[in-house]
């Protein structure tokens, strides 16, 4: 099923209030499921309007106790790894209309 463009905003919307956020974040406040949300990403990440953050950069996670649990920190093993991403400067251009 293809994302429809107001999927798209609600997630670039709350990419962009949030600055730097995993697809299990976005998830829980969009409301929209998890394998919805990583299809939107993953759409837009080839468009190039979203970008991977490296968590082991020291951004987000050098501050977060829990780092080394979620899978995404630096004490983190080989399970699972958290992606986190970023919007690109021009990605929330296209939802101010809506």
């Amino acid at each position: 099923m293809p994302a429809e463009s107001s999927d798209v905003c609600r997630v670039v919307r709350a990419l962009a209030s949030r600055g730097i956020a995993s697809a299990e974040y976005l998830a829980a406040v969009t409301g929209l499921p998890r394998h919805r949300v990583e299809m939107v990403l993953a759409l837009l990440e080839a468009s190039r309007l979203v970008e991977r953050v490296d968590p082991a950069g020291g951004s987000p996670c050098s501050r977060c106790p829990l780092a080394g649990l979620c899978g995404a920190g630096p004490g983190a093993g080989a399970g699972r790894r958290t992606s986190f991403y970023r919007l690109a400067r021009l990605a929330l251009e296209a939802c101010k209309e809506e």
